[in-house]
């Protein structure tokens, strides 16, 4: 595959500027990638490298009026003084002082800075898109052919431009769902790329992994939105154009879930993650148990320091840190950030499925709903897809009629009916067949599976002439808005306060998660303050799963 085969590892390694503290060649650790070893003897406090500046870095969305942009300083939630703006008045940056604006301004030239203002000027037309969010895995000939597709249509975009300089393609407007923070932090990778061509040769160096797309078809689809969106923003005639290519951004995606550090505040123990940065030259470190190297930030650069005495030749193992993730072997540095970036990826597909669920765009009235007032003692919902008898079995149940035919789609919105049971009133919901694809909005399936979040019991029903696939393909559907069958909710308990911090308190030994993963995770949420006990030995998804409030219902197949 062309395209993917351009952006695989490079084998020329970059000398690092680190005193010849460490060489780099492989592991001898097996799985565990390229290594440092030491090149001379270290004593604990030595100096092994400095990293002064990320190739790629993005502040959060929510953090960037109160993290410096240059040395990340954070007040405690005080919006800074300084800042710098486009002409219209949108925000580009808030800094702690004048220095570090200077600084941050002075690290790019006058074509760079251009670029920036387009862009976040262009921020202003964000729009809210009808397309429904599609998950699920990308095989790489998907990918390939997606990007391949991009590409074409990227170059449609620039002759556009060219052609008609006045007009602006519709690809400027950047849809909702697009993570603002992804397009920043991409923007300044390529930036990195013009200002350096060879940092890009050292993303290149990076293991890469293509699990971003393969594991999601809206991060894929958001990627290219981003990318034509450059295209069709950053003034024409800049060098810059050059570098914003097919091959540019799936390579520093594909190195960004491996080898980003998540930036988090110091005043506050690591309570806050704001921000997150590509240091390829920190990337070789192997993780251990028994780490002989510490990692420091010291404002915008980080340091690395022997924490033991290493004799010449031996490998350098930064400090341990758990990943809820990936491999069960040993874990390479170039997997530092796995950890943020998991819990960020939870949190996001948190508010993917959020978005599923609400209407896509306004309506002036005039159609039937799916509102049915809650009432008896329980409530079942029967899923399906169409003409499978779950009418029938309603109008045979209750004294509710709900239309029967011979054709598909009979039932239109959700009819309810009543099971009088030993004095119980059980609520009976007939609701519309679902389609596969339901869970993103296809068929109307956005109201079906929000209606059947509320339930207590979901009867499924299949078709007796067809496949078993029905079954797995139904609890894809529910699966993928939050609905749990037939599992049991973690016992972990959140109590949300104004002030104070998140404080975890633990009654069993936690092996499958650690502290740090646990605040990645409740910052994705925008959840700062709040205590938490957890009662038994939960993982990053179980906590996701508590966190989201996912739906835990019954389930009842019933074949007809």
């Amino acid at each position: 595959m062309a395209l993917l085969e351009h952006i695989k590892r490079a084998n020329i390694q970059t000398k690092y500027d680190s005193d010849e503290a460490f060489v780099i060649k492989p592991s001898t650790i097996d799985c565990a990638g390229m290594a440092c070893f030491a090149s001379r003897k270290l004593v604990p406090g030595d100096v092994v490298l400095r990293v002064q500046s990320p190739v790629a870095s993005v502040v959060n969305a929510n953090f960037r009026k109160e993290v410096c942009g240059w040395c990340y300083f954070y007040d405690f939630g005080s919006i800074l003084k300084f800042k710098l703006t486009t002409s219209r008045g949108r925000g580009v940056a808030w800094f702690c002082s004048e220095a570090c604006q200077v600084s941050w301004r002075n690290k790019m030239d006058d074509i760079e800075w251009q670029a920036i203002l387009s862009f976040e000027d262009g921020l202003a037309r964000l729009a809210k898109t009808d397309e429904p969010l599609v998950e699920g895995p990308t095989s790489e000939s998907e990918i390939e052919v997606a990007w391949e597709d991009a590409r074409r249509e990227g170059e449609k975009i620039l002759m556009l431009r060219k052609d008609r300089p006045h007009r602006i393609p519709k690809q400027a407007t950047l849809p909702t769902v697009v993570d603002v923070d992804d397009a920043r932090f991409l923007l300044s990778a390529i930036l990195s790329f013009y200002r350096s061509p060879g940092s890009f040769q050292e993303i290149l160096q990076m293991v890469p992994t293509l699990k971003p797309y393969s594991d999601s078809k809206s991060t894929l689809r958001q990627h290219i939105a981003i990318y034509h969106y450059l295209l069709s923003v950053i003034p024409i005639d800049s060098p810059i154009i050059e570098y914003i290519t097919p091959a540019q951004i799936i390579a520093t995606v594909t190195r960004d879930a491996g080898n980003s550090f998540g930036i988090w505040d110091q005043a506050l123990a690591g309570q806050e993650l704001f921000a997150y940065g590509m240091y390829p030259s920190a990337s070789y470190f192997n993780h251990s148990c028994n780490p002989n190297v510490t990692k420091e930030r010291e404002g915008r650069e980080y340091v690395f320091k022997a924490s033991a005495e290493i004799p010449v030749g031996a490998q350098k193992n930064k400090v341990k840190e758990y990943f809820d993730n990936l491999t069960t072997l040993n874990i390479s540095v170039s997997l530092q950030a796995t950890e943020y970036h998991l819990g960020l990826l939870k949190a996001k597909l948190a508010k993917y499925r959020a978005q599923l669920l609400e209407p896509t765009s306004k309506s002036s009235g005039g159609g039937t709903g799916f509102d049915v007032q809650k009432a008896g003692d329980a409530r079942v919902c029967l899923i399906g897809f169409p003409s499978v008898g779950k009418s029938t079995l309603l109008s045979k149940m209750t004294n509710t009629v709900s239309e029967a035919a011979a054709y598909e789609f009979t039932t239109l919105t959700a009819i309810p009916g009543v099971i009088e049971y030993k004095g119980a009133r059980i609520q009976l919901l007939d609701l519309p067949g679902i389609v596969e694809g339901a869970s993103a909005g296809r068929g109307r399936g956005r109201q079906v599976v929000s209606t059947a979040k509320t339930s207590d019991l979901i009867v499924i029903m299949l078709d007796a002439t067809k496949s078993t696939e029905q079954r797995r393909l139904l609890e894809i559907e529910l699966d993928a808005v939050g609905i749990r069958l037939n599992r049991t909710k973690p016992d972990v308990v959140f109590k949300q306060k104004a002030a104070g911090g998140v404080t975890i308190n633990a009654t069993v030994k936690l092996t499958k998660i650690d502290e740090k993963a646990i605040k990645t995770i409740l910052a994705g949420y925008k959840i700062h303050n709040c205590d938490v006990m957890i009662r038994e030995d939960v993982s990053g998804p179980c906590l996701d799963v508590s966190v989201d409030n996912d739906t835990i219902s019954n389930r009842l197949q019933s074949t007809n």
